[in-house]
């Protein structure tokens, strides 16, 4: 057949992703073999592209199914997006060791094939990405979706009981995918990064083709340290729930008299989680880090008295410690009106996740927290803070305020949101700042300009709308789009009914 055929959007996206598609599993593979010491154990590597199919991805020896669209990104894909393939071909190929070359021995036990994959496809993925802060996107990806659950009294530890495999599924979640990798990296800072490693090596070969459990791992480990893992293991490993962690500061005179922290345990089990603080104290002209042990209920910290009054301290500046923290009221109150002032982004992003909790626990208000991020957006410099911010403000518009203060706050929302996708510089931020702005558009002006987005009348500069990205457009205006501008309409009592959007991270 001769003449001029259109391009299929099929073959266009298979071309454009490609390449990034082998580079990203070539690079998972050599990391693994040089890692682990052991050679890629199967006979053959094949991965398949599938349209339709329920999961981002899933491991076979020798095998691995994808969900394609996770694959084959748009040419508007954000930062997230492309670190999120990444992370998806790096944690499928690491089942090739943990999985597949060595299986748990029983369902309880397959959260340790899951938090490995994710633990070693985080050390893979950080190379091909030499530009994005890792340390934060660790925070970001991992410590938030941990919280929704471990915050909560239905929380679940990451080893559980299963007697019936019907229930197989209920042990999947984030406590097993975002909570379990924070622990292994405590785990390995308790016993250094080579040791770690060598006791892995000498975990998969004592292994190899056969089955393990979560005390064979911990054994091996143990015996490398002077350290009681066993202990720690019950704490982290064995038992539901995150420790409630509070400041305790005593200035006099301009300087720090007496800081603590004093953890508790929320479920009244008389527990005490140990683990490292990396405290950001941030003084009247630059910030400093102090490295605490938590390894009691109560720990002062010595090398602090004297130290000027600080702007704030956060006992997780360091993107490190794991729990619910309660700040002291300076920081709070320094916090909720001076936060994009924090220089560095980690501590910046942890103070965030931190001030997130606080208004959960209902200690900073909704309206003083949105106003905080609309502040905050217009400065904001790095690409993943300003993906996570624009998903607190979205969540808080809807979760948080009736629809009185939508009223109040909306021409002001959109007019942030509309000049943050002006100046974007790349088609990625550019793609976070829109999809935010669509999800919260309600004045006439902006409705009527997405209509026009949908019917290709107006173009947003420097950005390729996906056809999912039209579609979008056509639920915020069509049928859908009408009915929720009439709910914004009407009382408040209506607006607490509006149903709540899915989570944008």
């Amino acid at each position: 057949m001769s003449g001029w055929q259109p391009a299929c959007p099929a073959t266009a996206k298979v071309a454009r992703s490609r390449e990034a598609i082998f580079d990203l599993h070539a690079r998972a593979l050599e990391f693994l073999e040089r890692y682990t010491a052991i050679p890629y154990p199967f006979g053959k590597f094949d991965f398949v592209a599938i349209p339709a199919f329920q999961f981002g991805g899933m491991e076979h020896a020798g095998k691995i199914l994808y969900n394609a669209p996770g694959l084959l990104l748009d040419e508007s894909a954000t930062q997230n997006q492309q670190l999120g393939r990444a992370s998806v071909i790096a944690h499928e190929t690491a089942h090739t060791r943990f999985g597949d070359l060595v299986t748990m021995q029983w369902f309880n036990d397959v959260w340790m094939k899951e938090v490995f994959a994710n633990f070693m496809a985080a050390k893979i993925v950080n190379p091909s990405f030499p530009t994005v802060n890792h340390e934060l996107r660790f925070l970001l990806s991992n410590y938030p979706s941990a919280y929704e659950v471990d915050r909560t009294l239905g929380a679940n530890p990451i080893r559980q009981r299963l007697d019936n495999l019907n229930e197989a599924g209920s042990m999947c979640g984030a406590i097993i995918y975002q909570k379990a990798p924070i622990v292994m990296r405590h785990l390995e800072a308790l016993l250094g990064e080579d040791n770690f490693r060598d006791g892995l090596r000498e975990y998969l070969k004592a292994h190899a083709f056969g089955n393990a459990t979560w005390p064979d791992r911990i054994g091996v480990l143990d015996a490398r340290t002077p350290l009681d893992l066993k202990a720690w293991s019950r704490v982290w490993v064995e038992e539901p729930g995150r420790p409630t962690i509070e400041t305790v500061l005593d200035v006099k005179d301009g300087k720090i008299t007496r800081l603590a922290f004093r953890q508790r345990d929320s479920w009244k089990r008389n527990r005490a989680w140990p683990q490292q603080l990396r405290v950001a104290i941030g003084g009247p002209t630059s910030a400093q880090t102090l490295i605490v042990e938590m390894n009691g209920r109560e720990v002062e910290v010595p090398q602090a008295t004297g130290m000027p009054t600080p702007r704030y301290v956060l006992p997780n500046g360091g993107g490190w410690a794991y729990g619910g923290f309660t700040l002291d009221k300076a920081t709070l109150a320094w916090l909720t009106k001076s936060l994009p002032d924090v220089v560095d982004p980690l501590t910046r992003g942890s103070a965030w996740v931190t001030l997130w909790d606080a208004l959960l626990d209902g200690q900073v208000k909704p309206d003083a927290f949105l106003d905080l991020a609309l502040r905050a957006l217009p400065k904001e410099t790095d690409e993943q803070m300003t993906s996570r911010v624009l998903g607190y403000a979205s969540n808080t518009w809807w979760r948080f305020m009736d629809t009185t203060g939508r009223t109040a706050h909306a021409e002001r929302f959109e007019s942030v949101l509309r000049e943050g996708l002006t100046q974007a510089a790349s088609p990625s931020k550019k793609a976070s700042w829109f999809s935010a702005l669509r999800n919260v558009a309600v004045t006439p002006t902006t409705v009527e300009w997405l209509q026009q987005v949908w019917e290709k009348k107006q173009t947003v500069p420097g950005l390729i709308l996906a056809e999912t990205d039209y579609t979008d457009a056509r639920a915020r205006t069509g049928g859908a789009g009408r009915e929720r501008r009439r709910r914004h309409s009407q009382d408040s009592v209506v607006a607490h009914r509006e149903p709540r959007p899915a989570r944008p991270f």
